[in-house]
């Protein structure tokens, strides 16, 4: 599928073009170094209760 400037419904499958435009929208305009690595989970650690 070629490159868009439109948001498809293609990018919401979480395959190949949801990570495309992930890495090229959201982690190149935050350039956040724990961000950038796009890991899919994190650890918490907290002492006490957890709400999210």
């Amino acid at each position: 599928m070629p490159d868009s400037d439109k948001v498809l419904l293609a990018h919401g499958s979480g395959g190949k073009l949801a990570h495309e435009i992930v890495r090229n929208s959201v982690v190149s305009a935050l350039d956040n170094p724990i961000l950038n690595v796009l890991d899919d989970s994190a650890v918490i650690n907290v002492n006490g209760r957890l709400a999210f």
